[in-house]
C-alpha cells in the first residue's frame, strides 16, 4: 500500500511540475480526468501485483535487467552484464526512484517503476495530442505568438480518451508489470515531442531541452535516435519552411488553369522558402509528390535558419555517431546476435500490426471500401462511357506497388533464428501459421499489406472524420489546396468560388488533419527505424504506432453520447464533453487484448522438455 501511495504522490507532483494538459480539461469536470488516470493506475498496479505474485522471479529479459539495476542500487556502478544490448538509463533512473522511496531494489519495486512511468507516458501523450489538436503542430507554427495565445489550451474529452487508449495499447501496457525498457523509452521520446510541439524551436533554452531529453532517451534505447532526431528534426524543417514569405497570392492562384502554371506557382513559392504542404484530407498523388520536390529549393533558400533550428537534432546525430564509432557498433553487448542488416519487409509488417490494434478506428474506411466494391460495376460502366486518364494511372500505380511488394517479399524476407527458436513470443506463432506455413502464403499476403496501408492512410487523412466525405488514396477529385482536375473540363472557366476551393492556401486550413509532409517524414522514420533490424518484434513497432495514433483524426459517428446535454443545440462545453463511440470501441478492444494476453501469461504457462518444472510463459 505504501508503494502505491508513493507512486500516486510522485505522479501528482510530476503532473503539477509539468503543467500537464491532463489537468486542464475544458468544459469538463477535472474529476473525469482524475478518474481516468486513476483507473489506468489501478489497472497497471493490479497487473504488476498479479505478475509479481505469480511470477516473483525475473522472467526472460528481466534476468539481465533486474540484476543490473540491483547492482546499481548497491552502489556497484562499475558492474556491467556483457549480454545487455541497451545503455543503462533505465537502471539509473530506477535506482533514483528506489532511493526516494527508501526501499530495496527488489523485483516488485523495479517492476512498479514501469507502472508509474506508464502514467507519466499517459500525461505526455495527452499533452502532445492536445498541442496537435489545438494547432501547435508544424502546420500552424507560422502564426504569431499573439495568435498562439488565443488558441484553446483546454483539453477535450477526445484528447483525454486518445491518451488513455495509448496508455492501454497492449504491447505497451503489458510491460507495466515487467521490468523492460519499452515504457520509459516511449515516455522520454514523447517528452521530446512535447517540447517540439510547444513551438519553442530555435530558442537556446528549447534547443538545450531537446538535446538533453534526446540524450536521456538514447540511454534507454539506441533506436530512439530515429524519432528524436530524424522524425522531430524533419518536422522542425517543415515548420520552419511554413513561415510566411512572399508567395503567389490567392487571386493569382484563382487564375491558374493548367498543371504547368500550378507547378510553376508552387516552384515560385519554394524559391521564396515555402514548402508545398497540404492536408492529407485534400491531397492528391501529385500534391504528395510536389511536397519533397519543393522542399529542396525551399531548404536551400532558408539554409542558415534551418541549420540554426536543427542544431539540437544535428548535435544528437553527431553525439550518437561518435558513440557508435567508439563502441564499435550500435548495441553494447551480444553483438554477434544483433548485426544490423537490410530487412525491407519490416515496412510491410507494420501496416497489419497497426490495423490490428487500431481496427475500431479503421472501420469507417473499411465500410467505405466495401461500399466502393459494391458499386464498382456501375463505376466501371460510367468510365467506359466517359474515359479519363486518372483511373488508368491509379491502376498502373497499384499494380506497380504490388510488384514491388512481391519483389521485396521474394528477395528480402529474413527469418531470424531467434524468431523460430523461442515459442514464448506471439510472433513465433504468427510466422509459423502464415509465412512458414506454405511457400505461397508469403506472396498471398502482399495484397493484404497494401490493403492495410490503404486503410491506415485513409483514416490518417481524416477521410471519414466529421464534416467530410470518404476519399480514396490518392484523391480522384480535385481537392482543396491541390491542382485542378486534368480532364478537359478543367480548362473551362470556373466560378470564383470553385477556383478559390481548388487553389486556397494550405496555411488557411484550421483542421488538424495531418499533412503530406507528416506522412512522408513518418514513413521515412519508420522505415529507418525498422529495416536495420533482422528480428521482428512487436516492441519495435510501439513508437511508430504511438506517433501515428497521436496524429490520427478521430472518426465521427452520428450517434454520440454527450455529457450534460440539457439543450437541443450543443454548446461549446457540450462539444468538449462528447464521447466518441469509436474511441470507446478502441478502449474495449485494447482492454480485451490486455485481458486475454494477461490471463495467458499468468495462467497458461507450459514447460520445455529440457527444463522440466520451469514454467515458460507467452508474451509479446
Amino acid at each position: 500500500m505504501s508503494t502505491f501511495i508513493f507512486g500516486l504522490v510522485s505522479l501528482g507532483a510530476l503532473a503539477l511540475i509539468e503543467k500537464a494538459s491532463i489537468l486542464n480539461l475544458g468544459g469538463l469536470d477535472k474529476r473525469i480526468s482524475i478518474v481516468a488516470c486513476l483507473g489506468v493506475y489501478l489497472l497497471a498496479s493490479f497487473w504488476e501485483h498479479q505478475v509479481t505474485k505469480i511470477v516473483p522471479s525475473p522472467y526472460l529479459d528481466e534476468v539481465f535487467h533486474i540484476p543490473q539495476a540491483q547492482a546499481y542500487c548497491r552502489g556497484d556502478w562499475l558492474v556491467w552484464d556483457p549480454k545487455l544490448t541497451t545503455p543503462p538509463g533505465l537502471y539509473v533512473l530506477t535506482t533514483l526512484f528506489a532511493k526516494l522511496h527508501l526501499a530495496a531494489c527488489n523485483v516488485h519495486i523495479l517492476r512498479f517503476f514501469n507502472t508509474v512511468t506508464l502514467l507519466l507516458t499517459l500525461s505526455y501523450a495527452c499533452d502532445c495530442r492536445n498541442l496537435i489538436v489545438s494547432g501547435h503542430d508544424q502546420k500552424n507554427a507560422f502564426k504569431s505568438s499573439k495568435d498562439a495565445a488565443k488558441r484553446p489550451k483546454a483539453t477535450s474529452i477526445d484528447t483525454l480518451h486518445t491518451a488513455l487508449n495509448i496508455a492501454l495499447f497492449p504491447p505497451l501496457f503489458f510491460f507495466s508489470g515487467l521490468y523492460y525498457t519499452d515504457i520509459l523509452s516511449t515516455c522520454m521520446v514523447l517528452k521530446i515531442y512535447k517540447t517540439f510541439l510547444e513551438g519553442r524551436g530555435g530558442k537556446s533554452r528549447s534547443n538545450f531541452q531537446i538535446y538533453l531529453w534526446g540524450m536521456v532517451s538514447l540511454t534507454m534505447r539506441q533506436t530512439n535516435i530515429f524519432w528524436a532526431a530524424i522524425f522531430i528534426g524533419g518536422m522542425e524543417v517543415v515548420r520552419t519552411l511554413q513561415n510566411p514569405l512572399p508567395s503567389t497570392s490567392v487571386h493569382e492562384r484563382e487564375k491558374l488553369q493548367s498543371l504547368q502554371s500550378f507547378v510553376q506557382a508552387r516552384w515560385n513559392e519554394a524559391l521564396h522558402g515555402m514548402v508545398f504542404d497540404v492536408p492529407l484530407r485534400s491531397a492528391s498523388l501529385e500534391d504528395i509528390i510536389l511536397t519533397p520536390l519543393t522542399l529542396i529549393p525551399a531548404l536551400l533558400v532558408r539554409l542558415p535558419l534551418i541549420l540554426r533550428n536543427l542544431l539540437p537534432y544535428l548535435s544528437l546525430l553527431t553525439t550518437f555517431t561518435t558513440l557508435i564509432y567508439i563502441n564499435g557498433g550500435v548495441v553494447l553487448g551480444d553483438k554477434e546476435n544483433h548485426i544490423a542488416t537490410i530487412h525491407l519487409p519490416q515496412v510491410l509488417y507494420i501496416w497489419p500490426f497497426i490495423s490490428f490494434f487500431s481496427f475500431p478506428l479503421l472501420l469507417p474506411s473499411l465500410f467505405f471500401l466495401l461500399r466502393t466494391a459494391l458499386y464498382l460495376p456501375s463505376t466501371l460502366l460510367k468510365y467506359t462511357k466517359n474515359p479519363t486518364p486518372r483511373p488508368v494511372i491509379l491502376t498502373l500505380l497499384s499494380g506497380s506497388a504490388l510488384l514491388v511488394v512481391l519483389a521485396v517479399v521474394k528477395f528480402n524476407t529474413i527469418i531470424h533464428p531467434f524468431t523460430l527458436a523461442d515459442n514464448r513470443h506471439y510472433i513465433f506463432y504468427v510466422f509459423r501459421y502464415t509465412i512458414l506455413r506454405h511457400p505461397l502464403i508469403r506472396y498471398l499476403l502482399a495484397p493484404i499489406y497494401l490493403l492495410c496501408f490503404w486503410l491506415v492512410y485513409n483514416t490518417l487523412a481524416g477521410a471519414n472524420a466529421a464534416n467530410t466525405t470518404p476519399s480514396s488514396f490518392p484523391s480522384s477529385t480535385p481537392p482543396s489546396n491541390s491542382k485542378p482536375n486534368l480532364s478537359k473540363s478543367s480548362t473551362k472557366p470556373k466560378t470564383q468560388e470553385t477556383k478559390a476551393q481548388f487553389h486556397a492556401s494550405p496555411t488557411e486550413h484550421k483542421d488538424p488533419s495531418p499533412t503530406s509532409s507528416f506522412l512522408l517524414i513518418y514513413i521515412l522514420t519508420t522505415a529507418l527505424s525498422l529495416i536495420t533490424a533482422p528480428l521482428v518484434e512487436p516492441r519495435y513497432f510501439i513508437l511508430p504506432w504511438v506517433f501515428l495514433r497521436l496524429h490520427l483524426p478521430t472518426p465521427d459517428f452520428p450517434n454520440k453520447l454527450v455529457l450534460n446535454s440539457n439543450s437541443s443545440a450543443p454548446t461549446e462545453k457540450q462539444k468538449a464533453t462528447r464521447i466518441n463511440i469509436y474511441l470507446l470501441m478502441e478502449t474495449a478492444h485494447h482492454l480485451l487484448i490486455n485481458l486475454v494476453t494477461g490471463y495467458i501469461f499468468l495462467y497458461r504457462g507450459f514447460s520445455w522438455p529440457q527444463e522440466e518444472g520451469k514454467v515458460q510463459r507467452f508474451m509479446w
